[in-house]
């Protein structure tokens, strides 16, 4: 019974807080972003801001394919067992006639 009861007002508690949260977090926009129509692109000035920003996330995130190509596909560890001597050799002593 206890059990039960525990149970009940967890499941209670959950959606107290699931429904009692503030709807104002939500309206606030991230302060890394701009809208697109708040941006003037007739001024050459204002058109910096969202192409910086675009280079900004190519430069650090768009870069990383580079990293697989020449670190792990070209050598040999891709896989376990990819050169000769990576294995055990397999001695034929125990085979008889």
């Amino acid at each position: 019974m206890k059990h039960i009861l525990k149970k009940q007002m967890l499941w209670a508690l959950l959606l107290v807080m699931t429904f009692s949260s503030c709807s104002d977090f939500l309206d606030k926009l991230p302060e890394n972003r701009v809208e697109a129509e708040l941006v003037d692109y007739t001024k050459t000035s204002d058109m910096y801001m969202p192409v910086s920003g675009t280079y900004a996330v190519a430069r650090t995130k768009f870069s990383a394919w580079m990293a697989f190509g020449l670190i792990a596909v070209r050598g040999d560890d891709v896989d376990k067992g990819s050169s000769p001597t990576d294995q055990i050799e397999f001695k034929y002593t125990r085979w008889r006639n």
